[in-house]
């Protein structure tokens, strides 16, 4: 084969390969409407945030979806963030991160239910069996008590006039009937911070918590959206007969991290543990020879003991 040949072939296989190529990377490109992109912002402006999506081209999201009720920023330049592509409008790839409260035609909540996409939503009022709910403005769909919270509900009234993220579990009638879950977004939210946590939380650690809820056996400390039990032996040095009497709902309580299982979602604390030891100090209070008052807790321990009672009484 000559030399002109080989360079022939040569530049036809790169041409081949730049060709193949360019097709990869266009496939890689191309969106489709509903689809699911890991977003770097890049860029904080007036009313809209530019992401880097790692395709050709800039994508921008309004920034009002991303602000909390004080009207501040929740995000920041450089953060990556879950988003959902809508469509070109202007010639610009939009992106959302839920659909709004404003007017959504029904292939976009169609949309929103085949892909996954977040819908803001109004807990208007309570209904048998759950709540109604405004989406988009005018449409009303229905949330069940089971999918409105990770737990049951002590009090429904807690929820009504929120505005809340919804995903579209069930789309009928052509969008007539409608069947939201907020739970849904919840579980999503506390499988990230696990994963999170993960990494950081270690048996040993002193971490702050809010008591959520109490029981007879003990009470249950939210970290985050990590939750674990506080047992009622762990709750002092001395004994407790009723945890209401130490502990009260939405109370901040620092304890230790007991013991962790991952694999069943079972955390344990302890408050005692971060509480000093009287043991340490009895030599100091109580030395040797001193006398000291006290009141008998156990007298039919202590009369068996000093053998004033037959070991058979009841």
């Amino acid at each position: 084969m000559s030399t002109n040949d080989e360079k022939e072939e040569l530049e036809s296989a790169e041409e081949s390969f730049a060709d193949l190529f360019e097709k990869s990377f266009s496939a890689q490109t191309r969106l489709e409407p509903g689809q699911k992109i890991d977003a770097k912002i890049m860029k904080i402006s007036g009313d809209w945030i530019f992401l880097d999506t790692g395709r050709k081209g800039e994508g921008v999201l309004e920034k009002k979806e991303l602000l909390n009720a004080d009207g501040e920023v929740t995000v920041k330049e450089g953060e990556t963030i879950t988003t959902w592509f809508l469509g070109m409008v202007n010639n610009e790839l939009r992106f959302t991160t839920k659909l709004g409260s404003g007017a959504a035609g029904k292939s976009q909540l169609e949309d929103a239910w085949r892909n996954g996409i977040p819908v803001d939503g109004h807990v208007e009022k309570e209904v048998k069996g759950g709540f109604e709910v405004k989406i988009s403005g005018s449409t009303r769909a229905f949330c069940p008590y089971s999918q409105i919270a990770m737990r049951r509900l002590d009090n429904a009234a807690d929820v009504i006039g929120k505005h809340l993220s919804f995903r579209i579990t069930e789309y009928g009638e052509n969008g007539r009937n409608l069947v939201l879950s907020h739970r849904a977004i919840l579980e999503e939210e506390a499988a990230k911070q696990k994963e999170a946590q993960k990494e950081i939380l270690k048996e040993g650690m002193t971490v702050r918590g809010t008591i959520t809820s109490i029981r007879d056996f003990g009470a249950f400390v939210s970290i985050g959206s990590i939750e674990g039990l506080l047992p009622i032996s762990e709750l002092g040095w001395t004994r407790v007969k009723d945890v209401s009497e130490v502990l009260s709902v939405g109370q901040n309580v620092e304890v230790v991290v007991k013991q962790i299982d991952w694999e069943h979602d079972r955390i344990s604390f302890s408050l005692k543990d971060t509480l000093a030891d009287p043991w340490d100090n009895v030599a100091a209070n109580y030395p040797e020879g001193s006398f000291h008052g006290g009141q008998v807790a156990a007298w039919l321990s202590l009369a068996r003991s000093l053998h004033l009672l037959p070991a058979s009484t009841g």
